[in-house]
């Protein structure tokens, strides 16, 4: 009887160390995926480093490159995280056209720099492509989502107009060009898109 809940404990003991292990090492890679966002708001994607992105995070470079590889596969990790974190910021405010524009203009205060900057480099770097043509599925969703009862009213080619529309007034240069070009206050350029925004559907 003792032997077996030797055995037992000795097995609990060595799953508790494996599930440890695997905690620790999801807070690492989370660590470090956060790192790179960080300086990504504040810096080009070819002015970010391994090292920098180490130091930042409290790891060695090895680490790094034992946990993603290269820096290509550390951007692609990264832009996953930065796409939940879009998600989650737009998404529950979706359920009113003022809200869904008070939440893009939140959205875009947050990571319209780092996009704006990503954009600027996308004929440079192959990386960048794929993520930004994701992007743009992605804000086409939200828009579809966030305009689906104006969008159901229309016939398929008047949709699809509509669609182009508002994907166009709701970009992220458009945000740039009234928030950082003519330096609007948020409030302002939330209101300034807003007004675009009935614009269109109206």
């Amino acid at each position: 009887m003792k032997s077996r809940e030797i055995v037992q404990r000795s097995d609990d003991g060595r799953m508790y160390k494996q599930v440890a292990r695997a905690e620790a090492a999801a807070a690492t890679h989370e660590r470090i995926v956060r790192a790179f966002l960080d300086m990504a708001v504040q810096r080009w994607y070819d002015e970010i480093t391994l090292a920098d992105v180490a130091r930042a995070s409290g790891v060695t470079v090895q680490t790094v490159i034992r946990r993603f590889g290269s820096k290509e596969q550390l951007f692609e990790a990264a832009s996953k995280q930065f796409h939940d974190d879009v998600v989650a910021r737009r998404k529950p405010h979706i359920e009113t056209v003022d809200g869904a524009i008070d939440a893009l203009v939140d959205d875009y205060e947050v990571a319209g720099d780092m996009l704006v900057r990503t954009l600027a480099l996308e004929e440079r770097f192959a990386i960048l492509k794929g993520t930004l043509d994701n992007g743009r599925k992605g804000h086409r969703t939200w828009v579809e989502q966030t305009f689906s009862r104006e969008l159901a009213q229309r016939k398929t080619a008047a949709r699809e107009s509509l669609v182009r529309k508002l994907i166009t007034v709701t970009d992220v240069y458009v945000w740039k060009l009234l928030r950082r070009d003519m330096g609007l206050t948020s409030k302002a350029t939330g209101q300034e898109i807003l007004a675009l925004v009935r614009g269109v559907l109206h």
